[in-house]
């Protein structure tokens, strides 16, 4: 009786289930109807209000429709619209976000916005505006006056500016910009000055800003974000970025032609400043020489309060000794993945630094010069030479020896606060002898996909690891003394074949 009572309650249960379901699933169903306006189109009210959300993307639409005068959100993306009728708009100042991208629109004139008054978000990428008067009328923006985010990717190959100054709202602005001289954001753009973010990256735009000098950003001050990355850009001249105090995002990655000598100059510019992240990613071309990080080069971060460096892929083979004691104490994470280190003096000034992130990994990995982006230079001077003083090739047993302790044993300097360190695809291939790591807070340590055929061990002073990835490929030949390395302390350790 009593397994008779459970069946029946579990089949009504699954009852209770499938008439959930079944009420439920109609909705989801019917959310979406066909709009009144356009049967192509597809609307839903937006929850506990009257207003309406409209889809009509990817559906062949030649021009836009009359719409209703309750519309919040209305996407027109991948259509062949070219044109936008004067007034269209006209009674939809309840419009919030408008998503014209994709289609074949050639020209912005002073009423192809009249009526949306409240309009927040405009979407204007991936047309054929070509970024010249005949494109955009003066004023074609005037009616847009609450406006604050506005995209026109992918339309320019010219260095026309369109006329923004009614855009007095704006606070995000995505655009492309052409120019084979000195890039000038002119006196147009004072007029921004709830402007913060600016998008003009060769990633997802057309992007070529040769030179960049003091008055680049002249009207710009209150920027808290500017993405530059490949911009072609050849050459930053110190002051290019000394006015931007309010500046928290600075990306200048894939600018390859740049060289590490623009590093100095950017740092410089940025002490005293608000800066927190520094992305220079492949500053430094594919097939140029290899880079040594000076002193100068980031002497000046001790004047800000970076907490995070981007610098992979620059040939970095080693660091001036010394440079490393004046990052920051706001200093807590950098990657420096796919350089060329070598072992030199500077790795005894790793305990000094704040960082809780390392990633080092794909150190000394090959390019793929035929898929790599690569920029066609012109040619500098050429100023960094290898110091045998710090390279692993001149000086390997000294420099190891300075690391043994009175014991013997190898004591690896690191950041006091390290919590994370990836050595993966680094070309490891050596030994793992016996080793210890100065004071750490090592939580996870990942050594895969290396070539280390030994491990002589044990390793001591990771107290507090509880992720360690020694191998991915089981490449490790000999095992010894292996119980003392405490494995039980691991919570994970990976070793799969």
């Amino acid at each position: 009786m009593r397994r008779f009572l459970n069946y029946s309650n579990s089949l009504f249960a699954v009852f209770v289930l499938l008439i959930s379901c079944k009420l439920a699933i109609p909705d989801k169903i019917i959310e979406w109807k066909a709009c009144q306006f356009a049967s192509s189109c597809l609307c839903k009210k937006v929850s506990g209000s009257e207003n309406l959300i409209a889809d009509c993307s990817d559906k062949d639409i030649l021009r836009i429709p009359r719409l209703t005068n309750n519309l919040q959100d209305l996407s027109l993306k991948n259509n062949n619209i070219s044109t936008i009728e004067d007034g269209i708009f006209d009674g939809n100042s309840l419009l919030i976000t408008l998503d014209l991208s994709f289609n074949r629109i050639s020209q912005i004139r002073i009423s192809s916005f009249k009526g949306l008054t409240n309009l927040l978000s405009l979407n204007l990428s991936n047309n054929d505006l070509k970024y010249e008067h005949k494109s955009f009328e003066y004023s074609a923006f005037y009616f847009l006056e609450n406006l604050k985010n506005l995209n026109l990717k992918r339309n320019a190959n010219t260095s026309f500016m369109p006329d923004l100054w009614k855009l007095r709202s704006l606070e995000s602005l995505s655009m492309d910009y052409v120019s084979d001289t000195i890039a000038i954001f002119d006196e147009k753009f004072a007029n921004l000055k709830n402007l913060t973010n600016i998008d003009l990256s060769g990633f997802t735009g057309n992007c070529k800003m040769t030179i960049l000098t003091e008055k680049t950003f002249l009207y710009l001050p209150q920027i808290t974000y500017l993405n530059l990355s490949k911009c072609k850009i050849r050459y930053i001249l110190k002051g290019t970025f000394s006015f931007l105090r309010n500046i928290f995002e600075l990306d200048v990655s894939f600018n390859t032609c740049l060289r590490f000598e623009a590093l100095e100059n950017i740092t410089t510019d940025l002490q005293h400043s608000t800066i927190e992240i520094l992305n220079v990613n492949y500053i430094h071309g594919l097939l140029g020489i290899s880079t040594v990080l000076k002193t100068s080069h980031i002497c000046n971060l001790k004047n800000t309060s970076i907490v995070r460096l981007e610098a992979a892929g620059n040939h970095i083979q080693r660091i001036e000794s010394g440079a490393l004691t004046y990052l920051p104490a706001s200093f807590k994470s950098v990657n420096v993945k796919d350089n060329i280190f070598s072992i030199g003096k500077y790795i005894f000034d790793l305990t000094a630094i704040p960082i809780s992130i390392l990633d080092i990994s794909d150190n000394d990995s090959p390019h793929n010069v035929i898929t790599s982006y690569v920029e066609e230079c012109p040619i500098k001077e050429k100023t960094v030479t290898i110091n045998s003083e710090n390279n692993w090739l001149f000086e390997k047993l000294p420099i190891l020896e300075m690391l043994k302790n009175k014991a013997g044993m190898f004591v690896f300097p690191v950041p006091r606060k390290m919590k994370t360190v990836s050595l993966r695809s680094s070309n490891l291939k050596f030994e793992l002898p016996n080793l210890s790591f100065s004071a750490n807070e090592i939580e996870y340590l990942s050594l895969s996909d290396n070539v280390l055929h030994t491990w002589t061990g044990p390793f001591t002073n990771l107290k507090k690891t509880d992720t360690f990835r020694p191998i991915d490929k089981l490449l490790f030949k000999c095992f010894k003394d292996i119980f003392q390395f405490r494995f039980h302390q691991f919570k994970i350790l990976t070793a799969t074949k």
